[in-house]
């Protein structure tokens, strides 16, 4: 092959590649925007315990911006104050709504977990003590 010939041959092969490429980086792009890795790689346990936590939070702002107001927020309350955005889910990954206790010392958002059952073993539980695992 002479080198006018494999340099047409290259560069009629280099807009290919480089669309092929071009579609396998938007597509790890796209992945990354629908389904981030600290959401889609850890365990449904895992992504439980990561909203309840932050509602927690958003349970204590609401509480401290509130120190007159004896009743528990509910989830209605922190997404009427502007404390939980749209992104933040306010049921657990199987479909029921958390549940918050304001009862203790620090507010405790729960899940009842995949069973659906408060007071169970598989139960998330998130207070200012909760630590989450890999």
């Amino acid at each position: 092959m002479s080198g006018e010939a494999k340099s047409t041959w290259i560069r009629g092969l280099a807009w290919p590649v480089l669309g092929v490429l071009a579609t396998s980086i938007g597509a790890s792009v796209l992945y990354l925007i629908l389904c981030p890795p600290f959401v889609c790689e850890y365990p449904i346990e895992n992504r439980a315990s990561i909203e309840a936590q932050t509602i927690r939070a958003s349970v204590e702002l609401y509480l401290a911006q509130h120190p007159g107001d004896p009743r528990c927020p509910d989830i209605f309350d922190l997404v009427d104050e502007h404390m939980l955005n749209g992104t933040t889910n306010t049921e657990d990954p199987w479909g029921r709504p958390f549940a918050i206790d304001c009862g203790g010392e620090d507010p405790i958002v729960s899940s009842a977990g995949p069973d659906g059952v408060l007071g169970g073993a598989d139960d998330i539980l998130s207070s200012s003590q909760t630590e989450l695992t890999d």
